[in-house]
């Protein structure tokens, strides 16, 4: 990525010289929140109303890791089971312009850590950075099935957020006064919605 880097800033130094100052230079970078705030000014552009705005935590593996700091037994969504990692709270938006979708926030976070709160906490600072970039524009949160909480649904109704989340089938919903398994409801539904 250096030499890519180094080849398209077309300098009369050789590349190898050019390499190594880069090198040098970004072992010493520490100004992150900034390199952050510059990521999001060019993610500015791509935002339009009405946008869907992805949001899914995942986990990070390292089975033979000894000495990573942090490190946590996570739940491996590939496996099952748990193993040695962290946790990751990541948004991206559907953009129309391009083909990817455009990562907003991609937050690694560990249960181990000093100030770790809860993964809920670790995803509404991340709603909370969507809310501020989006500013006036509407946008519809699209969630799965590890987001269907009482304390998620509270917080994203506090924020006047849309949200579509997948529900788990052991949940109850009310509907004309009884309570309702989620599988039921949706089997009474005339019609299908597909996306």
């Amino acid at each position: 990525l250096l030499s890519d880097i180094a080849r398209a800033l077309e300098e009369d130094t050789r590349l190898l010289y050019t390499v190594k100052r880069l090198s040098h230079r970004g072992a010493d970078f520490d100004d992150f929140h900034r390199l952050h705030q510059n990521y999001l000014q060019t993610v500015q552009p791509h935002l339009q109303e009405d946008m869907l705005v992805i949001v899914d935590n995942s986990d990070i593996t390292k089975p033979y890791g000894e000495q990573f700091e942090a490190l946590a037994r996570v739940h491996d969504g590939s496996r099952g089971g748990t193993e040695k990692g962290y946790m990751s709270a990541n948004i991206s938006i559907a953009s129309p312009k391009t083909k990817h979708p455009i990562p907003i926030c991609s937050h690694l976070f560990s249960v181990a850590e000093e100030y770790f709160d809860s993964t809920n906490v670790e995803t509404y600072k991340g709603l909370n950075l969507v809310k501020r970039l989006f500013q006036e524009k509407t946008y519809t949160l699209v969630m799965d099935r590890g987001y269907d909480s009482n304390d998620m649904f509270t917080f994203m109704h506090k924020q006047d957020d849309s949200f579509i989340v997948r529900l788990q089938d052991k949940r109850y919903l009310k509907y004309q006064n009884k309570r309702i398994k989620v599988p039921e409801l949706a089997l009474r539904r005339k019609g299908k919605i597909t996306f």
